[in-house]
């Protein structure tokens, strides 16, 4: 019962795994709405652009969204956050706090830099823009912890900043994002949720609607760019109509300006050309003056000699003081004329003063005059420029691109459907193995009781029992364990190793609780074969000793006769045995069931060491060989189709500034390769085209999987990896056409294979290129080697024009070691099971040997042996017996090993084909322990031996 259950268990259970995992995680992507189809465009998201993809008769719902990359820094490092907006696609699972209700308000995931509900941080955009140009704030208050369904990996995706890649996700409310068109769409089918999302049904119904979206985009994208150029042309010619007036406008106020400062300028001129002349004028009047007070003073001083005589008459004398009076009069007038003259004179000073003042003043406005004039001249320039610009950009502006993409594009979600198809192709083959050997013990197990029961099936024959009642008493023996044994075994594997697997993949995936519902097939399956291996042992017996008299039957079944073995006619080496080692060789040699039974269990046991062993280091070496042998550069930067020349010679010169090891400049292009015996059939390519093919030897090491040597390539052929030549049947010499969307496709030489093993690339020489497509080579992606991974180096290249992505290939390598430590926790779940099978076949197989040879024991233990030397009699049997099942297990685990590997391949990935020496140890050591461990617990079956009891005749 143990044993079938064991078998049932194991074979339902990891048998069951894939498809509970898949169950899963589609329950859990139709909870939580995860799009079906993704759709982005090269300049955004529109209204009219969700109506036409919501006119499509099989789409159920578009929901609009805007995402962004920010950087979010802690203790001295960045990391690249990506922003959400939350839509009803894609809904996040609030595990604690609440959702966002306004700007500022944001729900992170629960490992993003140890924050919590309530604490604050600040965003930056990575560029040399203020992030607040796209979001209304930059600092925000954690108001959630959440987990996506678009995020269920670790893998994150490639960012536009930072390091280039996704470091943590983050939701906001959409009223956070200014941004004036959405930056994507996603779409929710009709009738697809029935589905099990990882089924080629569904995949085959996204991928039709995927194309019908497609030829909306290509309607859109044209209409778009319409939309685009007309407005841009519109505001283009308002632009040159606000300059133009502008123009006009300056021209009109510049000359009316310099209009007033002449006309200011003459009047200026005229009045310091009349000041001269006026002072000439104030200069005589006073001179004048002072000759007319000279005059009237001399006329007082004879008027007063004239007093002075003597006897003047009166009227004399009245007349000369009428006179006096008169003069002084006159004096007075000169005085005030004097007075006013001097008046004159100083206005016509404090008029110069004025006249100065109103000079500066003037040159000071001609010199303002000529700055403004200057100043609007080159506001007026620097305008026409920007029209020139924008009508230079809006001449290069190409036709927007729609991106449908669906599922498999998310990281994640390919990841974890990948991951569930290799736990679904070593469920196809490992579990077969085991139960194999399970189901061969539990077939020598029922031999043996059937042969113990011989003589209880002669007295129920000599009873006048026929045939089949006595085979149905042993058939329903047989069969009641073995129903019962399948049905605990078969439920307890459904609900634990789907569980324990899937919990070791919790790790890497943020999924719900596994669901483990009752899979029948694998279950009746299992419980099948076990029901008719065990009744088939059954009756096969029975049959087999009812053959015999009923006399016969009542007696026991004699031992086998010695023989000779082959051994013995080695002389010399038979006779340097001792007598104990003798009697062992030929006790191993007499019982052939025995021998096989034991090394074929043991043989099993150890095979499914080798192979879980040999899974891990193949998975493993994958990573190391990829990234550390064949690709040796650290950095790949790929290029938007509108990047141009200078745009890569700009991030090559910073690769230099930044003293980096070397750089190469290479076109990059996804194709297909046509399969020319089925040409209905084709398989997605990279093509690299180098600047120069000989310097790709430094980034890309081109070299035979088997023997390591170099492989070198050829002017007039290409090299492929070994991937691709398989699955289309290539060798040197042969012709390989590889076929690009919108050119025609191209016939070239394979030249050399060389070693690779995640997808197919085919690398040409520049000038077979141009040879081929008849047009220059244009390159669009770098690969550098780097003297450190600096984030800062990446953040500044990506913010470069024409830059579209940047990986650093440690990213790559951190990611896959997260995979295999899973794939780690899974091989120990192999060899535990492996462990738990050889424990429980050697346990059997020592039980069988010592209950079939109790009156032997009891015979050599009468004659003196001790309790050491009869262990040592039946243990040294087992221990060559398991030497040589485990010899020969190694062998069979290298076939089954390769079996399982080329089983768990897919298309795009070569798993190693090597098992480490170090696995091997492992194996025979693991089976030798497991061996003694059993002897050990067996041996107490030796000393509870009753001699007498055994030795008592049956008559």
């Amino acid at each position: 019962m143990i044993i079938v259950a064991l078998g049932v268990s194991f074979f339902s259970g990891l048998g069951a795994t894939s498809a509970d995992m898949k169950i899963t995680g589609d329950d859990y992507f139709d909870e939580k709405q995860l799009m079906d189809i993704h759709v982005i465009s090269s300049y955004g998201i529109t209204d009219d652009d969700l109506a036409s993809i919501a006119a499509v008769s099989e789409v159920q719902s578009v929901f609009p969204g805007y995402n962004m990359d920010s950087l979010a820094e802690n203790n001295g490092s960045s990391y690249v956050l990506k922003l959400h907006s939350l839509t009803d696609a894609n809904r996040p699972e609030l595990l604690s706090g609440r959702m966002p209700e306004k700007a500022g308000e944001i729900l992170i995931e629960s490992e993003f830099l140890g924050k919590q509900i309530g604490d604050s941080f600040k965003l930056k955009s990575g560029k040399d823009v203020d992030i607040r140009q796209n979001l209304r704030t930059d600092t925000f208050r954690v108001v959630g912890i959440i987990r996506s369904p678009y995020y269920i990996s670790k893998e994150r995706g490639s960012g536009s900043i930072g390091s280039g890649s996704v470091d943590y996700y983050a939701y906001l409310h959409p009223v956070n994002f200014l941004q004036s068109v959405y930056s994507e769409a996603f779409v929710k089918l009709k009738g697809v949720d029935s589905l099990l999302c990882f089924s080629d049904a569904y995949k085959d119904i996204v991928d039709d609607i995927a194309d019908k979206i497609e030829l909306v985009g290509d309607t859109r994208e044209i209409e778009r760019y319409h939309e685009l150029t007309n407005a841009a042309y519109d505001n283009l010619e308002a632009a040159r109509a606000k300059l133009a007036a502008r123009e006009a406008e300056f021209r009109e106020t510049i000359l009316k300006s310099e209009a007033e400062l002449q006309a200011s300028i003459a009047e200026l001129d005229q009045s310091e050309y009349d000041m001269p002349v006026n002072q000439a004028l104030i200069d005589e009047g006073l001179r004048q003056l002072d000759v007319q007070e000279a005059q009237i003073l001399s006329a007082l001083r004879d008027i007063d000699t004239a007093e002075l005589q003597p006897g003047l008459p009166a009227e004399t004398l009245e007349t000369l003081m009428s006179q006096r009076q008169s003069l002084r009069n006159s004096l007075l007038m000169i005085d005030e004329s004097r007075n006013e003259l001097e008046q004159s004179r100083y206005s016509m000073l404090a008029g110069n003063l004025e006249l100065l003042q109103n000079r500066r003043l003037l040159e000071v406005s001609l010199a303002e005059l000529e700055i403004t004039r200057a100043g609007t001249e080159v506001e007026l320039i620097l305008a026409q420029e920007e029209i020139e610009a924008a009508q230079k950009e809006l001449n290069d502006l190409e036709t927007p691109e729609w991106f449908v993409l669906d599922r498999d594009s998310n990281p994640g979600y390919a990841s974890y459907d990948q991951d569930t198809d290799k736990i679904g192709a070593i469920a196809r083959v490992f579990p077969l193995l085991f139960f194999l050997v399970a189901a061969l013990v539990s077939l020598t197990t029922m031999t043996r009781l059937v042969e113990e029961r011989r003589v209880e099936i002669g007295a129920l024959k000599s009873l006048g029992y026929g045939n089949i009642s006595i085979v149905s008493k042993y058939v329903v023996y047989a069969a009641s364990p073995t129903l019962f044994g399948g049905f605990l075994g078969g439920y307890f594997g459904m609900k634990f190793y789907p569980a324990l697997i899937m919990d070791a993949y919790s790790m890497l995936y943020a999924l719900p609780p596994a669901q483990t519902p009752v899979n029948y097939t694998y279950w009746i399956v299992g419980t099948g074969i076990a029901f008719f291996c065990t009744v088939f042992a059954a009756v096969f017996s029975c049959m087999r000793e009812l053959g015999e008299t009923p006399a016969s039957l009542m007696r026991p079944k004699p031992p086998k006769a010695g023989k000779r073995t082959f051994f013995e006619r080695l002389t010399f080496f038979w006779k340097r045995l001792s007598f104990t080692y003798k009697v062992t060789i030929r006790n191993i040699t007499r019982y052939k069931k025995r021998f096989y039974m034991t090394v074929i269990g043991i043989a099993g046991c150890t095979a499914l060491l080798v192979t879980a062993f040999g899974l891990l280091d193949s998975i493993s070496a994958v990573m190391t060989l990829q990234y550390g042998e064949i690709c040796l550069y650290d950095m790949s930067v790929t290029f938007s189709n509108t990047a141009k020349k200078q745009d890569i010679t700009k991030v090559g010169d910073m690769l230099q500034n930044a003293r980096a090891e070397g750089y190469l400049k290479l076109y990059e292009k996804t194709m297909d390769a046509v399969d020319i015996e089925n040409l209905y059939t084709t398989r997605q390519v990279t093509l690299i085209v180098p600047e120069n093919i000989e310097s790709l030897k430094q980034y890309i090491v081109f070299r035979d999987r088997v023997t390591h040597d170099q492989v070198h390539p050829s002017a007039d052929g290409v090299i492929i990896t070994e991937k691709i030549s398989q699955l289309l049947g290539l060798s040197p010499g042969d012709s390989i056409v590889i076929k690009e969307e919108d050119k025609n496709p191209i016939t070239a030489t394979v030249s050399g294979i060389v070693e690779n093993y995640f997808f197919h690339y085919v690398y040409m020489p520049p000038e077979l290129y141009e040879t081929l497509y008849r047009e220059e080579l244009e390159y669009n992606a770098i690969y550098a080697l780097l003297n450190d991974t600096d984030s800062r180096l990446a953040n500044e290249i990506l913010d470069k024009a024409g830059v579209s992505s940047l990986t650093f290939t440690k990213n790559t390598k951190n990611t896959f070691d997260d995979t295999m430590d899973n794939m780690n926790f899974v091989v120990f779940v192999l060899i535990v099971s492996a462990g738990a099978l050889a424990f429980v076949v050697l346990l059997n197989l020592s039980s069988i040997n010592i209950s079939e040879r109790m009156r032997e024991l009891a015979t050599i233990e009468v004659l003196g042996f001790f309790d050491s030397e009869v262990s040592n009699y039946i243990f040294r049997e087992s221990a060559i017996l398991t030497l040589i099942g485990a010899l020969a297990g190694l062998g069979l685990g290298v076939g089954l090993h390769l079996y399982v590997i080329l089983t768990a391949e897919t298309d795009i990935v070569m798993f190693g084909r090597t098992i480490k020496s170090a696995s091997f140890i492992y194996s025979l050591a693991l089976t030798v322990f497991f061996s003694v461990f059993t002897n050990l617990f067996a041996s107490r079956k030796l000393k509870e031996i009753q001699m007498v009891e055994a030795l008592k005749s049956v008559e």
